[in-house]
């Protein structure tokens, strides 16, 4: 073989495996396990959660997500929400951890003396304390829990709808408490 059958071998194999590799990962990520929408709204009604509220958000250059909350209250802060995206990653970089909000509520303190006035996106409730929140993500799914009256029925129908997600996602679940 010469040097120039060689190199021509080389621009068609070249061209051939970054299309496999191409293929591969769109092959994969078709895979990937999703839960619907309808089926969060199932999982958290069964857990105990009613008068739900589905709410499509379209992006324009983004996908689009849902938003599930408890009629009338659209707030980051509800006794329940859930947003569920079209992507486990999008789920997971949409997760809000007891830290990060921490992080974000001492930010707000610095540049303004009343945190609970509405700056930016993110309103807390006043008094608002972190060991209140519980977050979890199941595949693509974020499903969070602002209990400010700590009754321990809202804590056990989190867990329940949680738990009734996951096994809708059993090998993809993430959960996070803080």
């Amino acid at each position: 073989m010469n040097e120039k059958s060689s190199r021509t071998a080389w621009r068609i194999a070249i061209p051939i495996v970054l299309v496999a590799a191409v293929v591969s990962v769109l092959y994969v990520r078709s895979r990937e396990q999703r839960i619907s929408t309808n089926d969060a709204l199932v999982s958290l009604r069964s857990a105990g959660f009613h008068r739900l509220v589905v709410h499509r958000n379209w992006g324009i250059t983004e996908p689009t997500y849902d938003d599930i909350d408890p009629r009338g209250q659209w707030s980051e802060f509800a006794p329940i929400k859930a947003l569920r995206f079209h992507s486990s990653a999008r789920a997971k970089a949409a997760l809000w951890t007891r830290a990060e909000l921490n992080k974000e509520l001492a930010a707000k303190r610095r540049y303004r003396p009343n945190p609970y006035v509405a700056v930016g996106w993110l309103d807390f409730p006043r008094g608002f304390d972190a060991r209140k929140w519980h977050s979890a993500r199941v595949c693509n799914v974020v499903v969070s829990s602002y209990n400010a009256k700590q009754d321990p029925s809202l804590t056990t129908r989190f867990k329940r709808a949680v738990s009734a997600l996951r096994k809708k996602c059993p090998h993809g679940w993430l959960r996070v408490l803080g």
